[in-house]
């Protein structure tokens, strides 16, 4: 079980009902306030979520989220101002970009995220996080948005250019009057006025929004032959597992309690599960949840995990994983597995002797790769990395993961082998979506095969689990000074400023505020 940060990226997205699109803004040279913030910058993946602002935006758009101590969804002063960007050890590399959200789990108030095409223009997605230093430009530093009038409630709120004559409707939309920024060319001002009550409609959005989820409820037999035995949602899912108390392994830090006696288990307003960890400043060991399911499984079922948030701070070693009571004989899958500031999940088996990776299975791979080169031997007595591989996916795991709004990680447990899959939302299959998962039509990300890993003999019994390790021997270790593990860009050593992990952990509590697991559901089929 193994990869995180304080932030949780608040997704930006194209709007599902407008047109619209922020200016691109030219690298340029241009007077900052004295006032210069130095922080760290992510990127976020835009995806039908409206933002403090008030407004959708796409990937390619030049825009940016502040801290909370600039932007909320109550104080908008800052909204639409032009900030500049640059590489804190290259200045001369800068983007100016607009402001349009707040980032409200970034953790310092000088940390941002930008969009893709704004992270793009300092550097390669792959980096993850930058060292940047940002202020206002000067053209903007007095102006926040200019409302020309503004009398409507606001059901739907839109960003287009003024080069853009009219809004085309691509999906249903009614309100009573809509209010549409429009950014000028010149300027850069912003505007809003407001148009008549419309209805418009058009075919519906192929995305799933986060309140309904990425999976579908259905009991019919699918194609493939798979059927719903359970699906655990809200207080459901909650009782479905217990509660195991005590001290963490794997010389982790965290003190496993009971969930929801200690307030760190709840549901949300979207009847999603929180699974949190314990903020006290200054701890002994720092109050976390590891959850079992009393149901074990054998080869013959299918298992969707629809995840909305990932924990992802310094120190977090967060994991979705099933384990029999006899390890390693008994087995290991890890489905779900990633520590401190990874962008990318990692999916492993550990067994004991007689468990590798095929030829084949390796020379098919092309979403995945070994963690360590060549070793694809499953047995956790030869090899704790136990054929560990790291998705290529850099949306897989951690903050990108949150600010995607998540996504569906897939196990296929059968006698024909274990096979692995992943989607972000708004890429989940229509099958998925409708209920009928047909696993013969989806691309694995990673295959297991059984004629060099015979499920059946070597995972008996699983039990599911859900927890949040802290430090030890993956958070913690050779990992926390290790630059660019794992796609995370800086080390924790760096950006905490604290080179031993348990002392951060268990001395930073306002750290984990907002560091949670969020699960729309879990879905159990079988054959």
């Amino acid at each position: 079980m193994r990869l995180t940060s304080q932030f949780t990226f608040l997704a930006l997205a194209s709007s599902s009902f407008a047109s619209h699109g922020f200016k691109r803004h030219p690298k340029r040279s241009s007077q900052l306030h004295a006032r210069s913030e130095t922080g760290l910058a992510y990127y976020g993946f835009q995806n039908s979520t409206m933002t403090a602002c008030g407004v959708y935006s796409n990937d390619t758009d030049y825009i940016v989220g502040l801290g909370t101590d600039y932007v909320t969804w109550e104080s908008k002063d800052n909204c639409f101002k032009t900030v500049t960007v640059s590489l804190r050890d290259d200045p001369s590399t800068s983007v100016d970009v607009t402001v349009t959200d707040a980032c409200k789990d970034c953790g310092d108030s000088a940390n941002v995220y930008l969009s893709m095409a704004a992270f793009e223009a300092l550097s390669e997605l792959t980096t993850g996080v930058l060292n940047v230093t940002w202020s206002f430009a000067d053209d903007s530093a007095s102006t926040t948005s200019q409302v020309v009038a503004t009398t409507s409630t606001e059901e739907a709120t839109t960003i287009e250019t003024t080069s853009e004559a009219a809004t085309t409707s691509e999906a249903a939309t009614t309100s009573e009057a809509t209010t549409t920024f429009a950014s000028t060319t010149e300027d850069n001002t912003y505007y809003a006025t407001t148009t008549s009550t419309s209805t418009s409609s058009s075919a519906a959005s192929t995305s799933t929004s986060s309140s309904s989820g990425n999976v579908g409820t259905s009991y019919t037999t699918s194609s493939d032959g798979w059927t719903l035995q359970t699906a655990l949602k809200g207080q459901d899912l909650i009782n479905y597992f217990h509660y195991d108390i005590a001290a963490a392994d794997n010389d982790g830090v965290a003190n496993y309690v009971d969930g929801s006696s200690e307030g760190l288990v709840y549901l949300d307003g979207d009847e999603n599960v929180i699974i949190a960890i314990d903020t006290a400043e200054t701890v002994a060991l720092r109050n976390s949840v590891r959850m079992v399911s009393s149901t074990t499984f054998n080869p013959g079922y299918l298992f969707l995990f629809d995840i909305k948030e990932i924990p992802a701070a310094c120190g977090t070693w967060p994991a979705v994983w099933f384990t029999g009571s006899n390890w390693p004989d008994d087995g290991e899958i890890d489905v779900v597995e990633g520590v401190n500031y990874y962008t990318k999940n990692i999916v492993s088996i550990h067994s004991g002797d007689g468990c590798t990776m095929s030829s084949w299975t390796l020379s098919s791979l092309v979403q995945a790769s070994l963690i360590i080169e060549g070793d694809s031997n499953c047995n956790a007595y030869v090899s704790t990395t136990g054929c560990g591989l790291s998705l290529d996916s850099e949306t897989s795991f951690g903050l990108p993961f949150n600010q995607a709004d998540g996504g569906v990680y897939g196990l296929e447990f059968t006698e024909s082998g274990i096979n692995m899959y992943f989607w972000n939302t708004g890429s989940v299959p229509d099958d998925i979506v409708s209920g009928s998962p047909n696993p013969t039509t989806w691309d694995p990300v990673v295959q297991y095969a059984a004629d060099s890993c015979d499920p059946a003999s070597h995972f008996k019994d699983l039990m599911m689990v859900i927890n949040t390790n802290l430090g030890g021997t993956f958070a913690g270790a050779d990992i926390w000074s290790t630059e660019n593990a794992g796609g995370q860009g800086s080390s924790c050593a760096e950006i905490t400023g604290n080179s031993n992990a348990a002392d951060y952990i268990l001395n930073t509590g306002s750290a984990y505020t907002d560091v949670h697991f969020s699960f729309r559901g879990i879905y159990i089929y079988t054959q």
